[in-house]
């Protein structure tokens, strides 16, 4: 077991920290003067709102970005990762929003999705960061975003969406392929878009299994990837079907958290709702 080092007792406390930062978390995030969760902790209530009726039943008095579209599709110098069509998706696959919701939510999510168009698509297909440079993480997730896209188009019957929106998946998926495989090193040119290479079906099967041979999990010393990507890392290495190594990273982040946890006493720093999932979630899948 991944976590054999550690006592019941040290996972046991673990565990407890991350209820008791879930708990404050939801109290916080619930208050009126609360700001709108980061798309990364938003995916992140969406995993512990399945396992939490404390989350599930909070979540309509968290602070919505969704329905504030004028600061929704504006775009700053650093802009939110386009993955709350993922959140919403989730929410109503999980029955908790209805497809009302999903009626009103869906022109603001296509806004934001072109409003990133319009500002960092390139000639070639691929986007830009917003420092200007190409990046093989924004174009995963906007293609993971137009797949995310295509299906609320379909559960709502829009059918030229849903064809428009899979037609630019797929020009995404052939550009980042063309343009972003390393041959010499046999991987994609840019490691931290991983998660979002198997989420968005970028990755051919064939390519992703080499990718991983450079992410296979190596010892506690082995640094992490930030703590907003281990979850859609681990999640689209079990959407690939790399359940066996989704296991072993989960198994191997888990033990360097225990290791922090268990030297100081406390969670790692980081975005609450990431770290609780983390504390709370990890001990019960490895």
């Amino acid at each position: 077991m991944p976590n054999s080092d550690y006592s019941s007792g040290t996972i046991r406390a673990f565990q407890d920290a991350g209820r008791d930062l879930l708990s404050r978390t939801v109290d916080e995030a619930s208050a009126p003067s609360a700001s709108p969760l980061a798309p990364e902790e938003a995916v992140a209530v969406s995993v512990l709102a399945r396992h939490s009726s404390t989350v599930r039943d909070a979540v309509p008095n968290f602070s919505d970005p969704l329905l504030r579209q004028e600061a929704f599709t504006s775009l700053h110098a650093t802009p939110a990762a386009p993955l709350f069509s993922w959140v919403e998706l989730e929410f109503y696959r999980d029955a908790l929003c209805s497809p009302v919701r999903l009626r009103t939510i869906f022109p603001l999510l296509m806004a934001r999705h072109q409003a990133f168009q319009n500002r960092y698509r390139r000639p070639d297909a691929l986007y830009n960061s917003p420092g200007g440079s190409r990046s093989l993480t924004l174009t995963a997730q906007m293609a993971f975003d137009a797949d995310n896209l295509s299906r609320i188009a379909h559960a709502l019957g829009l059918v030229r969406p849903e064809l428009e929106l899979r037609s630019e998946h797929v020009e995404l998926h052939d550009a980042a392929n063309e343009h972003c495989w390393c041959a010499e090193r046999d991987t994609y040119n840019e490691p931290s878009a991983a998660p979002w290479l198997l989420l968005g079906r970028v990755a051919t099967p064939e390519r992703a299994e080499h990718m991983l041979t450079h992410m296979a999990p190596g010892a506690r010393a082995t640094p992490l990837p930030p703590v907003t990507a281990i979850y859609p890392l681990y999640a689209g290495l079990n959407a690939f079907g790399f359940r066996t190594l989704a296991d072993a990273f989960a198994g191997h982040v888990l033990s360097a958290l225990l290791h922090g946890f268990s030297n100081t006493g406390r969670l790692p720093a980081g975005p609450p709702f990431s770290i609780a999932l983390l504390a709370t979630r990890l001990p019960e899948v490895c």
